[in-house]
């Protein structure tokens, strides 16, 4: 009598059973590498995020100048201000002086940065605009000035130049951002160069 073949023998049912176990960790384990390695590359783009933020508004800052007519103004948390800006080359080079606004966007949870050149102010144009900063919950500037009386110098919630004749000494924001990591309240400070008297 010859033995049926239609089954599985009893040795190739344990290496099966063995097997998916085996195969279920593998499987688990490379998913759990690939999230792991995907939350950290995703904090990565957040830090990314704040880097180029504080370097392009340390770079407008650090640039900031007087320009007879734009003074520099802060309305509503909204900071404004002339600098040195990337242009177009059909306005005579790669860089040129314009308005830079850094204003926060409470229905986008975002740090807006606006620039215009000096053919956009004349005109009362719309300039560009660009998100800078993502998931900002809340945003202060404050200015440093020098106080004569009291020989002193002091940070101020608010900038007041009616004629437009000076710079702050330097600009504080604080702000807070959301990251995957929560909540942290971060305070940035901005010298300006040619501020004072």
């Amino acid at each position: 009598m010859r033995p049926n073949k239609a089954g599985f023998s009893l040795i190739e049912l344990l290496l099966v059973v063995s097997l998916i176990p085996i195969l279920s960790l593998a499987v688990f384990g490379n998913l759990t590498a690939g999230f792991k390695i995907w939350k950290t590359l995703d904090n990565d783009s957040l830090t990314e995020d704040l880097s180029v933020f504080y370097e392009k508004s340390e770079k407008d800052f650090g640039a900031a100048l007087l320009f007879t007519g734009f003074p520099f103004l802060e309305e509503d948390g909204k900071v404004s201000f002339m600098t040195l800006i990337e242009t177009d080359a059909l306005l005579g080079g790669d860089r040129g002086i314009g308005q830079v606004t850094y204003a926060y966007d409470p229905s986008k949870k975002a740090l807006v940065r606006e620039q215009k050149n000096v053919s956009n102010l004349h005109r009362e144009e719309q300039g560009q605009k660009s998100v800078v900063l993502r998931q900002v919950m809340s945003f202060k500037p404050f200015f440093l000035v020098y106080e004569k009386l009291d020989e002193s110098y002091v940070w101020k919630e608010s900038w007041e130049d009616p004629e437009g004749k000076r710079l702050p000494l330097a600009v504080r924001f604080q702000l807070a951002h959301l990251s995957s990591a929560g909540l942290s309240n971060i305070t940035k400070t901005y010298k300006i160069p040619a501020g004072g008297e």
